[in-house]
């Protein structure tokens, strides 16, 4: 399959390495903190800072045209700091760097969060009006699709079903969030009482590890409340997700790292945002809404657990892409529009991708928003 549709949109640079400055704001680092052990006494994910190399534009940057930047968030980075915390400046850093090496003329805009040790697609917006639209998106959540993958504590058992949704109450006390499984009790509160919150979670048992208690799973938060996942597979379903200090304990841990042997499990909160999807527009065409999917190539701590596990990844889960109306049209194994079937043996769905896309405008629609992938399978 050809790749020439996946060369640079003019316009967009080639992200190069950053400075270790910018505009006066200084880096101030610290060293990992690492959890000995699964302990779960360590704060690694409130302490880790990330180095220069960690926040530079190559690494951070996913996606980007002329409305949206889409960041591949790591470990560590937080989105939506206090500007009175140190983390503010880490954060200032990379928008900075960002900003000048793709030449913006307005300083980027958040449009949701992701908690500090989650890693993965981290959308922003390039101006106050394309910020305005997208945040009314994700406020109301009809037309966005937030998809996780986790690692979760717990074999089949702990999933009352493969495919199933997570219902639950949800609240914060003191900044500690707290969940129980919904009742008949809560749903009649619901509405009278501000301070009853449903939280939903769908989710997939993808697989599981045949020698560790241990299961990959893609959930797709309904509702978005703060720890929403995190709290809800350790509170309901008894399976925390795999080194989470907050809302798991040492034993989990210990017990995988046992049965993984000499394999390291290494520090780090295994809660990727795999996938965002939302509704956007064509500058021209018939037919100008469509939906714009983007996904994040998973970690390789991530990925180095699952094979150590013998849990299998899918292609798109690894390396992440662009999808236009559920096309991939940009990274690995992408769909070439002007690239005919060789012979009749090539899949039914590939055949309709590739007209679907044909048919939706004249050129490509990335091309159309100006549109540079820079992640794998460029």
């Amino acid at each position: 399959m050809r790749q020439t549709f996946l060369t640079r949109v003019p316009g967009l640079p080639r992200i190069s390495d950053p400075p270790t400055q910018t505009r006066g704001l200084h880096l101030r680092w610290a060293h990992h903190q690492a959890i000995a052990n699964g302990s779960s006494k360590s704060k690694e994910h409130k302490r880790r800072r990330l180095s220069p190399k960690d926040l530079a534009p190559r690494k951070l940057v996913l996606y980007a045209d002329k409305s949206i930047v889409v960041l591949d968030k790591p470990n560590g980075l937080v989105s939506q700091p206090s500007p009175t915390t140190s983390d503010a400046d880490q954060t200032a850093v990379a928008f900075k760097n960002i900003e000048s090496v793709l030449s913006l003329p307005e300083p980027l805009r958040t449009v949701h969060r992701l908690d500090k040790p989650t890693t993965g697609a981290f959308l922003l917006a390039r101006t106050a009006a394309v910020a305005r639209e997208l945040s009314l998106q994700f406020l109301r959540r009809e037309t966005v699709q937030k998809t996780y993958l986790a690692l979760a504590c717990g074999d089949a058992s702990a999933f009352p079903r493969t495919r199933g949704v997570i219902e639950s109450t949800w609240e914060s006390v003191d900044g500690r969030v707290r969940v129980a499984p919904w009742t008949d009790a809560d749903a009649g509160a619901e509405g009278r009482d501000p301070s009853v919150k449903k939280a939903v979670t769908e989710y997939q048992l993808v697989a599981t590890s045949a020698v560790a208690p241990l299961s990959l799973v893609r959930l797709r938060l309904i509702t978005g409340y703060k720890a929403q996942i995190r709290a809800q597979l350790a509170q309901v379903l008894g399976a925390p997700i795999l080194s989470d200090t907050t809302f798991g304990t040492a034993k989990h841990v210990k017990e995988i790292q046992r049965s993984l042997g000499d394999f390291r499990i290494m520090p780090c909160l295994y809660l990727h945002s795999s996938r965002l999807s939302f509704t956007r527009y064509r500058p021209t065409g018939p037919r100008k809404e469509f939906r714009f999917g983007i996904g994040a190539p998973l970690p390789q701590a991530f990925r180095a657990v699952c094979d150590a596990a013998g849990i299998p990844l899918e292609r798109d889960d690894l390396d992440g892409g662009v999808w236009v109306d559920g096309v991939k049209v940009r990274g690995r194994d992408a769909v070439d529009p002007e690239e005919v079937p060789a012979t009749p043996a090539q899949s039914r769905e590939l055949v309709q991708a590739q007209a679907q896309v044909a048919a939706t405008s004249p050129e490509d629609t990335i091309g159309q928003l100006g549109g540079m992938w820079y992640g794998p399978g460029v």
